[in-house]
């Protein structure tokens, strides 16, 4: 059996413009250890351009400097799950299947969040595909990630999307409180040697558990 992946990120206003350049590979983000190059057509804008502009339209006016002005949530499955689709990667963007996948996550997105989703891409190019979506937490025209990050509704979040993808033959991991694992944050150029290389094969083995 193959496993759900769901984490979420708190993004604040000083780190928007990197994420957004991260996850539309703008600048140098092509020479990330953790990606391959050779896959970056596969990559898909799943609501086109604009994603700053769509953020910013929805901040206060008045905000502290240190706001959460969005949240990062990433959805992915256990490695096998695709290779059991197709191991191909090109073969695999086009397999029916697997834009299900696609579609349906985005379907379960847009009902937790609705129009305070801003942002959402395909990765394609590193070692698991997976899907970045950017959330603005805006309630009742005020930023509140606190609401959106609760303890409960991240627990709700992770059985309720596990549900959803039941269909698809994937059910809800391991609880990082019980693998003990941490997120590895990838920022090493393509040139940064073995230690990035053994980080990308470690972030690969943490891609596969998940987080409360």
């Amino acid at each position: 059996m193959s496993f759900v992946i769901l984490r979420h990120a708190k993004i604040k206003n000083a780190s928007k413009h990197a994420v957004i350049g991260h996850n539309h590979r703008l600048g140098d983000e092509s020479q990330k250890v953790n990606i391959d190059v050779s896959l970056g057509g596969l990559n898909r804008s799943l609501m086109g351009a604009g994603a700053l502009k769509r953020l910013n339209d929805l901040l206060p006016e008045k905000m502290r400097k240190d706001a959460v002005v969005a949240i990062e949530t990433v959805v992915s499955a256990s490695p096998e799950f695709f290779d059991s689709i197709e191991e191909d990667r090109a073969k695999l963007a086009q397999n029916p299947k697997f834009k299900k996948w696609v579609l349906d996550t985005q379907v379960w997105m847009k009902k937790e969040w609705g129009d305070n989703v801003v942002d959402a891409v395909l990765h394609m190019d590193e070692s698991t595909p997976h899907i970045h979506f950017l959330t603005v937490p805006r309630v009742n025209e005020r930023l509140c990630a606190k609401e959106f990050l609760a303890i409960g509704v991240m627990q709700r979040h992770q059985s309720e999307y596990s549900a959803a993808m039941a269909p698809h033959g994937l059910q809800r991991g391991i609880p990082v409180t019980e693998t003990k694992r941490k997120h590895i944050g990838l920022k090493e150029s393509s040139g940064s040697g073995g230690q990035g290389a053994k980080l990308a094969a470690e972030l690969a083995t943490a891609k596969t558990e998940l987080a409360r």
